[in-house]
């Protein structure tokens, strides 16, 4: 709700307006108000195919049903954002854009509105994590120009996914990490873990 104007809007949509298929929690916006993350079960609302060149790098895999999976979706953006309004994509996806196989939730969103981190219990966001207890991970997603060629090229998103929780090896800690909070650059996240092997000396 736009509290200047009392606009209305729906934000749990696909790329395409369409209504999601489940049930949609765990909302959180950005500081500019331009795009909103949430948590749904729905299978409906991974972006899989588009023609808009500007959201090609948004595709991912379909969400593995009776998961909950963390979305974003883009309901403004001026200047050289204004290529993504109304694209919803799959934010708690590997780096190469496969989905979580696993619960994803706890979502914090950066009020920069670059990137979100949030918890999952998935086993393939993140080489380093093959355990189906809960981590932390950031996914950042920054823009940047692609050439088309002749001249022609379009704003982009390069997304990449981190896990947070890592020891310095970058292995999953050995216990889980849940209720991550992102500053508004995305440059940090605290969390909470019952993890041993994270810090030195916590036994």
């Amino acid at each position: 709700k736009d509290l200047r104007t009392g606009r209305i809007k729906r934000v749990s949509l696909d790329s395409r307006g369409r209504q999601s298929n489940g049930t949609t929690t765990e909302v959180a916006i950005d500081g500019a108000c331009e795009r909103v993350a949430f948590v749904s079960d729905a299978t409906n609302l991974a972006l899989r195919r588009s023609r808009n060149a500007a959201w090609e790098s948004a595709e991912t895999s379909q969400a593995p049903r009776n998961t909950r999976q963390v979305y974003v979706h883009v309901l403004n953006g001026a200047g050289h954002d204004a290529a993504f309004r109304g694209l919803t994509f799959l934010a708690s996806a590997s780096s190469t854009g496969r989905a979580g196989n696993g619960d994803s939730f706890g979502v914090s969103f950066a009020r920069a509105g670059k990137s979100i981190a949030f918890a999952s219990e998935a086993t393939n966001l993140h080489r380093g994590d093959r355990s189906s207890s809960a981590d932390v991970y950031r996914r950042t997603f920054t823009r940047k120009f692609r050439h088309l060629g002749h001249g022609r090229g379009v704003q982009t998103f390069v997304f990449q996914t981190n896990l947070v929780s890592a020891t310095r090896a970058g292995r999953a800690g050995n216990g889980p990490s849940t209720h991550p909070s992102i500053t508004d650059d995305g440059r940090y996240v605290a969390y909470e873990t019952t993890a041993t092997n994270l810090l030195a000396g916590d036994t």
